[in-house]
Order: structure tokens, then C-alpha cells, then sequence
């Protein structure tokens, strides 16, 4: 993740409104996706959009 989407990351956060990634992504079942902070996670290297 580049330093700016970091950035944007953290002033949603501190707003209150984080984008939850695993609601929209194509991989959100237990056996795709081993992302440790699933299915609440913000930011994922692997992330694919319905």
C-alpha cells in the first residue's frame, strides 16, 4: 500500500469510517482467504472486487 492510501486509511479511521474490504471482495470465504484480519479487514494485498 503507497504512503498516501496509508494516510487516507488512517484520517477514515480517526473519522469513524473505516471501508470494511471483505463485504465486497471476490474472496470472502474462509477457504480463499487467510488474511488474519478477516472479515473485518481494512486494507488486503490481495483484495478483488466482486
Amino acid at each position: 500500500m503507497n504512503p498516501v492510501s496509508r494516510l487516507w486509511l488512517r484520517m477514515r479511521k480517526k473519522l469513524g469510517n473505516p471501508k470494511l474490504l471483505c463485504d465486497t471482495c471476490m474472496y470472502d470465504y474462509p477457504s480463499a482467504c487467510w488474511n488474519p484480519k478477516r472479515p473485518n479487514a481494512t486494507e488486503c494485498p490481495d483484495y478483488r472486487k466482486k
